[in-house]
């Protein structure tokens, strides 16, 4: 049985993923394999992850501090 993931790892695993795709995907649309706005569309999609993983986790923190 493996530990719970916590909203903190996630959130450390799709800061990574944005950076990931921040990085290779304007490769992808120079190369043809994919187009600027599909793109666009999918490094907004993990930044709006990224964005609800820290609220969680800043809320998770603050919460942690009144106990």
């Amino acid at each position: 049985m493996t530990a719970p993931i916590s909203n903190l790892d996630k959130l450390k695993c799709a800061q990574r993923e944005l950076a990931l795709r921040r990085s290779v995907y304007p490769k992808r649309v120079k190369s043809g394999l994919q187009t600027q706005e599909k793109i666009d569309h999918e490094i907004a999609a993990m930044a709006a992850i990224v964005d609800d993983y820290t609220r969680l986790v800043t809320e998770e923190t603050k919460t942690e501090r009144l106990l």
